[in-house]
């Protein structure tokens, strides 16, 4: 896994998909993780309930990956 400061400069943040390919080796978001990341990266808020091992990391990694000047900080609230 490639650390953000070696992303190549051709790698879009604004593609979730590339995003997720580069970072993760994933070729296909699982469930509902790719409308949770749009709904996110549009400047919104989200509850999203899921169960253990259902892709939750990625669904606010990504959004923080998708702003301008990443890597930036993202918050998360786990109980």
């Amino acid at each position: 896994m490639a650390s953000p400061s070696s992303a190549p400069n051709t790698l879009s943040s604004s593609d979730p998909h590339a995003l997720l390919a580069h970072y993760y080796g994933y070729t296909a978001f699982r469930g509902e993780q790719e409308r949770v990341i749009r709904h996110i990266h549009s400047g919104k808020d989200a509850i999203v309930l899921m169960p253990t091992g259902g892709g939750k990391s990625i669904c606010y990694q990504i959004p923080a990956l998708m702003k301008p000047g990443s890597p930036s900080l993202s918050r998360h609230l786990s109980p």
